[in-house]
This record gives C-alpha cells, structure tokens and sequence, in this order.
C-alpha cells in the first residue's frame, strides 16, 4: 500500500485539489496548514485494480446563504492508470 498511496499522493494533489473546489457550488477554501496534505486518510478502494481512496475533512465549504461549514471530501485514484475514477464532496455533520 505505501508504494501506491505515494505514488497516488501526486494524483491525488493535482487531480483531485482542483475537482474539489470546483464540486463545491458557493466556494470552498482550504484550512489545512502549510506543511499538512489535504488528505488525512487513505485506504485500498479496490486493491485488485489499483484504485485508492484518499479522504479528508480540511476545507470548509461556503452554503447558499453565505455560512461557511466543514467539509468532507473523498477522491478515488486508478493508480495505474493515473487517473481520477470518483469524487464525493459533502458539508460535514
């Protein structure tokens, strides 16, 4: 697992970073802090085809009226393939 979330890390900041920001409708901004990834978790999603999950809640997201809240974020990289297969992006709580 180590040598595919490394190798999935780099996919993960420059695919899914940017799909996150723009899966959020009112705006969405960043709360980890300088030296701390994005992503907090990272579990196999599919270990036969090389797909990894990278989770993490370090973002809040703004509502319709304006009220920014926490955000949980879930990205699933093909590492293989390099590619970004599924995204989930929800307010948490």
């Amino acid at each position: 697992m180590n040598c595919y979330s490394q190798k999935g890390k780099f996919y993960a900041l420059s695919l899914c970073k940017e799909a996150i920001e723009r899966a959020a409708p009112y705006g969405l901004k960043w709360t980890d802090g300088l030296f701390e990834t994005p992503f907090s978790d990272v579990a196999w999603k599919d270990k036969d085809t090389g797909i990894v999950e990278f989770r993490g809640d370090r973002a809040a997201m703004q509502n319709q009226y304006g009220a920014w809240q926490t955000a949980s974020y879930t990205c699933a990289i093909n590492v293989p393939a390099g590619s970004m297969v599924d995204l989930s992006v929800k307010p948490k709580g």
